[in-house]
């Protein structure tokens, strides 16, 4: 007796048996009688397969906002711990970074989003680079 048994994805099994000595062959076909036809899971594929350009949007920018919102924490903090040790004037411009930073968590521009997270990142240097001249005994 040789035996074979195949199940599709959309939950449809084919079961195939043959004796070996009579030659005799039988199939049988087992369809799920409850949920959905064929016809309904190829539209959800396609549908799926339309949406998905969307949702890997969505997707870099929900990931894109939590990186904004611990960027400007993160700035937020380093700011009022080293702010007696930076400029006013540098102070001022970080201050107005991170509100900006902040107002893109609001915006659904993925590109715009990144530019002020760049910029961002470029004001932070800034922090890092008066911090390395202060322990050098240097100021700006």
């Amino acid at each position: 007796m040789h035996l074979i048994i195949t199940n599709s994805w959309y939950s449809i099994v084919t079961v195939s048996a043959k004796d070996k000595a009579t030659g005799k062959e039988q199939h049988i076909t087992i369809k799920s009688s409850g949920g959905l036809s064929e016809d309904e899971i190829e539209k959800m594929v396609k549908e799926a397969e339309l949406h998905a350009q969307k949702d890997q949007e969505k997707k870099e920018l929900i990931e894109l906002r939590n990186i904004v919102d611990t960027t400007s924490y993160s700035i937020e903090k380093s700011l009022n711990e080293y702010k007696d040790k930076i400029l006013g004037e540098v102070a001022t411009e970080i201050e107005t970074t991170i509100s900006e930073l902040r107002s893109a968590l609001s915006a659904t521009d993925l590109e715009a989003n990144k530019a002020k997270l760049d910029a961002a990142n470029k004001v932070v240097s800034k922090i890092r680079q008066h911090m390395s001249l202060c322990r050098k005994g240097l100021h700006l």
